[in-house]
């Protein structure tokens, strides 16, 4: 998951996208749980403040949440998920805020909008019953069924010939003769593995399978929801939004017809998700956590996917970095501590 790309000459390595990647999961109901109280307190390396006053009756009482989700809920991929993803993070800072914190992780990766909803019908968590708050980090899964589409897309892009693009850049200028020859053959292999890229994720299958993912989750949020009220009508819900994996990662070069616009793909299929978790919030009552929006106005490399072509190479791994885990735990932090 550390495979941060350096992005020469074209554009710079941003967030993080819709679909887990395998990976060791908890088996369905095992938990992790970040715990921290007054004696076990610990300078943390993350940049998350303290607020700056908090009353001495909030500082004596105890915060407990339940995270239900999926990969990023997890940690996938991180050297060490249980103290580096966003919820044992946010468990850190709280600890500043409140006498004791206890956050227990349901996170499973590759967890799609209705495994997550048998989970609380079938096997839900107890501790959901006296809990302070449930976050819930769902949706990206649920274009699972793009994988096949998605696999074959990144596949052409693999294949993508690194000696054609360093002889894209080094005949670029050559006006004749064997360079000229070189450059536009490179041009030619650029654009062709460009265009089996961008037919695939411009097919009509691949948008009805974008619209049929955004209905799924619009099926499933308010049965979500439901079934958490039943065992907690007090709780709070907080819904996080779904960030797009590969902003930035639109490639148009001189003299290649076809432009690769991975940024543009990731944005549709991000917009078909969000709508349903947005447009729900004020009818079930959950509150949205703009992660989307933190990623998109974040300066910093959040998320493991990325390109760099001069040396060429490319990551498609959706999954946040230590980095996006640690903005993401910030915002929750924020929102949690403002609402004292």
């Amino acid at each position: 998951m550390k495979k941060l790309l350096v992005l020469l000459l074209l554009f710079s390595i941003m967030p993080p996208f819709l679909f887990a990647c395998g990976g060791e999961t908890y088996p369905e109901g095992q938990t992790g749980s970040e715990n921290v109280s007054e004696n076990e307190k610990s300078n943390s390396a993350s940049d998350l403040p303290a607020i700056n006053e908090v009353s001495e009756e909030i500082k004596s009482k105890s915060f407990k949440a339940v995270v239900l989700g999926d990969s990023i809920a997890r940690g996938y991929g991180l050297e060490s998920p249980e103290t580096m993803r966003f919820s044992s993070l946010m468990a850190e800072a709280l600890g500043e805020v409140y006498e004791s914190v206890d956050i227990s992780n349901y996170g499973v990766d590759g967890r799609t909008g209705v495994e997550l909803l048998e989970f609380l019908k079938n096997d839900p968590p107890e501790e959901i019953k006296d809990c302070d708050c449930v976050i819930i980090s769902i949706g990206g899964n649920n274009i699972l069924q793009m994988l096949d589409a998605t696999e074959t897309a990144f596949k052409a892009l693999m294949e993508l010939d690194p000696k054609a693009v360093a002889d894209y850049f080094k005949y670029s200028v050559a006006t004749e003769g064997e360079g000229k020859d070189k450059f536009t053959y490179a041009c030619d292999a650029i654009s062709s593995v460009f265009g089996a890229v961008n037919a695939v994720f411009e097919s009509d299958t691949f948008n009805s399978l974008i619209t049929d993912a955004g209905k799924r989750l619009e099926e499933e949020i308010p049965q979500i929801i439901g079934e958490i009220r039943k065992l907690n009508p007090n709780a709070k819900i907080y819904f996080q939004t779904v960030y797009n994996p590969y902003k930035g990662m639109n490639v148009a070069l001189k003299s290649v017809t076809e432009q690769l616009k991975l940024d543009d793909y990731g944005e549709r299929s991000v917009a078909s998700l969000n709508a349903p978790i947005e447009a729900l919030a004020d009818e079930l009552g959950y509150e949205i956590v703009p992660v989307w929006t933190e990623f998109e106005e974040s300066g910093k490399d959040l998320v493991n996917a990325g390109i760099s072509l001069l040396p060429f190479n490319i990551s498609v791994d959706p999954h946040p970095n230590w980095q996006g885990h640690e903005l993401i735990a910030k915002i929750y932090y924020d929102i949690i501590t403002e609402a004292k």
